[in-house]
């Protein structure tokens, strides 16, 4: 929710000195640059990356069983344990972007982008302990505890394309984009809690992986956007979305759709 606020109050501002400081309309063919700021919506196959899988480089299995930690958590429950369920649900929450762009009109109805954007990530998923003594509820089969797994990540987008612009006899004029973008992707961390027991999940059963190995990724693909440009005065002011279709190497999902609505100006 910090996220979206932040998103909303950063677009009301740049809207709100746009307008104060408009005096004419339009824009001479040149370069331009301008600031972005963008709320990001991730594509919930590429999150699956941090669901514990035994699939996976780090699995929820080698870290709830090694030993320290399988003895905490035994502990912790009073009980024994097995893993019934990993997270079947790994999404990304929102996240916030901000970052400049460079604009060079070759025409009223043309204009070549090219922009670098840092993006904060958050996902999470939810995994289900069987206990080994029978539950004491009546409506219930098993008897469980639910811990979480949650990762952070910072991703560095570039993108270049086309800006294409629709004149109309309106006060603004609607455009495309259509493009390309390449983004590296780092992750801060990627931690599995269960009540007051958290744990980085690069921890194995034996030692500590390559976490530089497992949490660095490259992605690249095709990029279209939409919305409406306004022209006021000295700058001009953005309003609209964009998909970018990314593929990492993190697992192989493809090229998946991850959703922007940005905010921009150009001075």
């Amino acid at each position: 929710m910090k996220h979206v606020s932040f998103c909303i109050l950063a677009a009301y501002i740049l809207l709100h000195s746009s307008f104060a400081h408009a005096q004419k309309n339009g824009k001479e063919p040149g370069m331009y640059w301008g600031i972005n700021v963008e709320m990001y919506f991730g594509n919930r196959h590429d999150a699956f990356y941090y669901n514990g899988d035994n699939s996976r480089p780090v699995s929820l299995e080698d870290v709830v069983f090694q030993q320290q930690t399988h003895y905490d958590i035994m502990e912790y429950l009073d009980d024994g344990f097995t893993i019934q369920q990993i997270p079947y649900r790994f999404i990304y929450n929102p996240g916030v972007g901000v970052g400049l762009n460079l604009q060079y009109y070759t025409s009223p109805k043309l204009s070549f982008y090219s922009n670098i954007n840092i993006l904060l990530l958050e996902s999470y998923g939810v995994f289900v302990l069987e206990l080994d003594s029978p539950t004491t509820n009546p409506d219930s089969y098993s008897n469980t505890e639910q811990g979480t797994i949650t990762a952070s990540e910072k991703r560095l987008n570039i993108n270049g394309g086309a800006h294409i612009l629709i004149p109309i006899d309106k006060s603004y004029i609607p455009y495309l984009e259509l493009g390309f973008t390449a983004s590296i992707l780092q992750t801060d961390s990627h931690m599995m809690q269960i009540g007051p027991i958290s744990r980085n999940m690069y921890f194995s059963s034996i030692n500590y992986v390559n976490e530089g190995a497992i949490y660095s990724a490259f992605g690249y693909g095709p990029q279209i956007g939409a919305g409406a440009q306004f022209p006021l005065g000295d700058y001009y002011v953005f309003a609209g979305g964009k998909i970018d279709f990314l593929k990492f190497n993190l697992i192989e999902t493809g090229f998946n759709a991850n959703y922007s609505i940005i905010a921009r100006i150009m001075f």
